[in-house]
């Protein structure tokens, strides 16, 4: 059960741990090796670990180089990914993904999809977004979007 997985979310109800459950086991199988699952007080995250990219994020160079995370909010559970932030074109694929995966207008920020409770979660899109970068493909998009310009 979820809770057994992560402690830091002991107050989700049963429903909210399963649906918790359905996006990260849907993202997760999805994701190239070499991302790390790493958990905190406000929830879980995949980074890029010290191994494959030694210099950490940028704006806090000790901690990993964060690629996507979870955090479950008071009326939805928020997925935030730093290649739909950093690629236009990765966020046009996805919508068309989530459209074809019965998203009803997808609730979504620059580089963040909100999943609302009691809608379908569109695993199949999830799958699919997780799939596409490898940790070599991401610090190649998150280095071209760092790099001053000029």
């Amino acid at each position: 059960m979820i809770q057994d997985s992560f402690p830091w979310k002991t107050s989700l109800i049963l429903a909210d741990a399963e649906w918790l459950e359905t996006v990260f086991n849907a993202l997760h199988s999805g994701l190239a090796p070499g991302f790390e699952l790493s958990y905190s007080s406000a929830g879980m995250a995949w980074v890029l670990p010290f191994s494959l990219y030694p210099a950490g994020y940028h704006c806090a160079p000790r901690q990993p180089l964060p690629f996507m995370s979870l955090r479950v909010q008071k009326s939805h559970l928020a997925l935030y990914h730093m290649g739909l932030y950093a690629s236009a074109q990765l966020t046009e694929d996805f919508l068309v993904q989530l459209m074809a995966d019965g998203a009803l207008k997808p609730d979504m920020g620059k580089g963040c999809l909100r999943l609302k409770r009691n809608r379908p979660v569109p695993t199949a899109a999830l799958q699919w977004l997780a799939q596409q970068l490898t940790p070599a493909a991401y610090i190649d998009l998150y280095e071209a979007a760092i790099r001053p310009k000029g």
